[in-house]
């Protein structure tokens, strides 16, 4: 139980700061349907639902979840993200 509750700690403070740092790094970088899940990411991270995000682009809930998955991806297997630590080179 203490170590979920230390996650958490960690996620409002240094974890928070580098998923911004990421999601910050997709928007300046990616385009087409990968800055699309980098903007989905973003609005699901403020509370936004699937839902919510499709009706906001006008396009049917699946494309969200597959727009974020791909962006997901896309971001794990990043180089740049990797050596830097999450900063742009």
């Amino acid at each position: 139980m203490e170590m979920a509750r230390r996650g958490e700690t960690d996620w409002d403070g240094e974890s928070s700061l580098f998923v911004e740092q990421v999601l910050e790094y997709g928007k300046r970088t990616y385009s087409g349907v990968a800055r699309l899940g980098v903007e989905a990411l973003e609005l699901k991270i403020a509370g936004y639902s699937g839902t919510d995000i499709a009706k906001l682009y006008g396009v049917q809930s699946n494309h969200v979840g597959a727009w974020i998955s791909r962006t997901a991806q896309k971001l794990k297997k990043d180089v740049n993200l990797v050596e830097n630590g999450g900063t742009n080179p």
